[in-house]
């Protein structure tokens, strides 16, 4: 599981550090944040950490958290380019449930459009969800 990623790290759904986060994604669940650049897709720590083997690995930044419809805390994105490709930009990530962390690729753009559908689904939940845009993504085999 990779989802206590890198030890004491901050949770996607934390609020309580001053740097715009960033995560990885895959097999169906968030790492934990990293506050600092995200490590190589060489690293040894990585690949121990997230099993390769039929899953893409997604970078994702988190740039909002939202709790029942009000926003807790927002981030400035960073000056990367996102590369989204043929996918959504922006990212919800929802609380885990009994089958693991609803994502949801936002169907808007620009960011005030993604951040109101966030808002609205944290509402409707009447939960707290995260707000992330999509940095880069590859096959994970």
């Amino acid at each position: 599981m990779h989802d206590d990623w890198p030890s004491g790290a901050p949770s996607v759904f934390d609020v309580d550090h001053a740097e715009t986060a960033r995560f990885f994604w895959a097999h169906g669940q968030p790492s934990r944040c990293f506050l600092a650049d995200l490590p190589s897709t060489a690293s040894r720590d990585l690949t121990a950490a997230i099993s390769t083997g039929y899953t893409m690995l997604q970078a994702l930044e988190k740039l909002a958290v939202v709790d029942n419809g009000t926003l807790v805390r927002e981030w400035p994105p960073s000056e990367e380019k996102g590369h989204p490709g043929n996918h959504q930009p922006y990212q919800i990530v929802l609380p885990p449930g009994e089958r693991g962390y609803p994502k949801l690729g936002s169907g808007h753009w620009p960011y005030q459009s993604a951040y109101h559908e966030a808002a609205d689904l944290s509402a409707r939940i009447r939960g707290r969800v995260t707000l992330c845009r999509m940095l880069w993504l590859i096959g994970w085999h």
